[in-house]
């Protein structure tokens, strides 16, 4: 379309910690379509308060910034770019595994690599679940899986692989 892209992919996140200088369970949180990180900072604060370190990436795509920054309305494009959203949450996992290894970072020793969640609302429930099955998945660091008002992409018969606990959440308005 109109708009050329970038040469780069930023990915901005946000990482709550615990109170406590122990080492927490990582959430990374996947917004959804039009979402942005500022809209979950209450819930993103209220797991770091209830002992998890938070991660909470805003997409560069699907923000609810997008549209504006480019110009237009880019519906298609956003959707397309799920499979990415996808490796962004991993992306997001290595590098705050990558600072929790780092002795000078804030991150330093607080997160447990042996127990990472994700969570998406919406668009982000299909970011989450294309991280662990999606065509292209390597995901196989995840331990557990929120979903809340989004779907899952594929045939449901795909959930008897899934071998870690899921949280599904659907309202009904």
């Amino acid at each position: 379309g109109d708009y050329a892209g970038s040469e780069v992919r930023e990915l901005e996140t946000t990482v709550y910690l615990p109170p406590t200088t122990d080492a927490a369970p990582l959430i990374v949180l996947a917004h959804g379509y039009d979402g942005h990180p500022r809209k979950f900072t209450e819930l993103a604060l209220h797991w770091a308060n209830a002992g998890y370190a938070v991660a909470v990436p805003r997409f560069p795509v699907s923000n609810d910034e997008f549209d504006e920054i480019a110009g237009g309305e880019f519906f298609a494009q956003r959707v397309a770019d799920l499979t990415q959203q996808s490796l962004d949450v991993s992306f997001v996992i290595d590098e705050v595994l990558a600072l929790n290894a780092v002795g000078d970072s804030e991150v330093a020793g607080r997160v447990d690599p042996e127990r990472i969640g994700l969570f998406g609302l919406s668009m982000g429930s299909l970011t989450v679940w294309t991280t662990v099955l999606g065509p292209d998945a390597t995901e196989n660091r995840v331990d557990a899986l929120m979903q809340s008002d989004g779907g899952f992409p594929g045939e449901a018969d795909r959930l008897t692989t899934v071998t870690f606990p899921v949280f599904m959440a659907q309202s009904d308005a």
